[in-house]
């Protein structure tokens, strides 16, 4: 939820150095009034779980290949890939 509330955020204040700021502030776009938010996935573990950051990331890198929302074809910059890689012990 926190991440969704960045999103709001980086909306209404027009931040325009932020991918979903400049999508927003285009036009025939009214800010957040746009954005509509759909569950599309949940996650059956402990949220405070060491493994449940991982897990999300990696069910959300799933979903943005699935729905083609990364650049080009989309807005979303795959950071959540880079988060997933960082967040993950890979055995180190």
């Amino acid at each position: 939820m926190k991440r969704m509330q960045g999103h709001l955020d980086r909306i209404q204040r027009k931040v325009l150095s932020d991918d979903i700021g400049k999508h927003f502030d285009l036009p025939n776009h009214n800010g957040k009034s746009d954005l509509e938010l759909f569950v599309i996935d949940f996650i059956f573990c402990d949220p405070k779980a060491d493994f449940a950051k991982s897990l999300r990331l990696l069910i959300e890198n799933n979903w943005i290949h699935r729905l083609r929302s990364q650049l080009p074809h989309g807005i979303d910059t795959m950071q959540c890939i880079k988060d997933y890689e960082k967040s993950w012990n890979w055995g180190h």
